[in-house]
């Protein structure tokens, strides 16, 4: 209905239309249109992190509920690589727990000495960039729960150091 030079001319539209097709194809179970809408907002996004947010999201909501957990962790790890929260190359085994001991023992130290009160007393998270890298991660948390321990550390760990 639009051709590729309208992402030039209305930008803004077309991000808004192909992030709608992405919700709406996830919703009714379309995985077709679902993998064309995603494959076109993040070829097309400008504002790389923020504009593919949508995109980001779905895709791995739809690998998620397909059982692919694997790959659902490269595509958190390579839309938190946009954000310069790289991971260890390690912590893509999914049996290796040095990364997840090294994260949690890094996260407690930063939290030594911090009490409930220092911590709800923290600023209130404002950066929009950080905002999504943790609603990314917060998709992946409770299947890792299931799947991957060490994963699920150094996700959680990531999430507090943030």
């Amino acid at each position: 209905f639009m051709d590729t030079n309208n992402w030039v001319s209305d930008y803004g539209l077309m991000l808004a239309l192909t992030n709608g097709l992405c919700l709406t194809s996830y919703v009714n179970g379309d995985s077709s249109t679902l993998v064309a809408s995603v494959e076109e907002a993040m070829l097309h996004a400008q504002n790389h992190f923020e504009d593919k947010f949508v995109a980001y999201s779905v895709r791995v909501k739809l690998l998620v509920s397909r059982g692919c957990e694997t790959e659902a962790i490269e595509c958190v790890l390579n839309a938190l690589k946009e954000l310069g929260e790289s991971f260890p190359q390690s912590s893509r085994d999914w049996s290796d727990l040095d990364d997840a001991k090294a994260a949690f023992f890094t996260t407690k130290l930063l939290l030594e000495g911090a009490g409930i009160d220092s911590i709800l007393l923290c600023p209130i998270m404002a950066d929009r960039r950080k905002i999504l890298a943790m609603k990314l991660m917060n998709i992946v948390f409770l299947n890792l729960m299931l799947s991957s321990l060490p994963h699920t550390i150094l996700i959680s760990c990531r999430m507090i150091s943030i």
